[in-house]
């Protein structure tokens, strides 16, 4: 779009006069500068500085989210229970977040995109820089691992529910050992609960 700097004709002989008939209402006629054009550009969508144009981390899709709702980090931080502080290192992705706060982040951007994103995609995002997270669920530490992440809880408050030690949990994650099949069975049914 292009916008021409005019001026009105005031008795000046060498001007070339042209009549706007853009504005029915007027009937001034103007002169265009030959020499000035003054070119604007508008943009078609306007978007804040730091408004995050690809979705990459799990800290960029809190901001878009927040941002698409016009919310502050203020505002969301009173809606979700926790400090500014929190919400603005996650988006910085300067920490990982702690199981109660990926918690409450989760179920804010689930009920948000209302099924737009898998729950694969989620994930991934959500523990994509965590190197806790295990990157492939071959082996069954990892498994577990994944499903006590997933379930955001933390190693105590798994080895509470299972009603075993939190560091008999922590070998079986790093597969240093195994659960006999009686605790297997348990914990399997304890997953099946949770998923279902």
């Amino acid at each position: 779009m292009c916008i021409y700097a005019g001026y009105r004709k005031k008795n000046h002989t060498d001007n070339h006069v042209i009549q706007n008939n853009n504005y029915s209402g007027l009937n001034q006629s103007y002169s265009y500068l030959q020499n000035y054009q003054i070119k604007l550009e508008i943009p078609v969508f306007l978007f804040k500085s730091g408004y995050p144009m690809e979705v990459n981390t799990f800290g960029d899709l809190v901001k878009k989210t927040r941002m698409d709702l016009h919310l502050e980090i203020k505002q969301l931080a009173a809606q979700l229970g926790v400090s500014g502080q929190s919400i603005i290192n996650i988006e910085m992705n300067r920490t990982q977040s702690s199981p109660h706060l990926l918690k409450v982040l989760v179920a804010f951007i689930k009920g948000q995109h209302n099924g737009s994103m898998s729950e694969e995609q989620l994930w991934q995002l959500c523990f994509k820089n965590n190197p806790l997270y295990p990157k492939h669920q071959n082996t069954f530490g990892d498994r577990l691992r994944a499903d006590r992440m997933q379930n955001f809880l933390s190693i105590k408050q798994m080895s509470k529910i299972l009603e075993i030690d939190p560091t008999t949990l922590g070998r079986w994650e790093n597969d240093k050992s195994k659960p006999h099949s009686v605790l297997k069975k348990r914990i399997l049914k304890w997953n099946r609960a949770k998923l279902l």
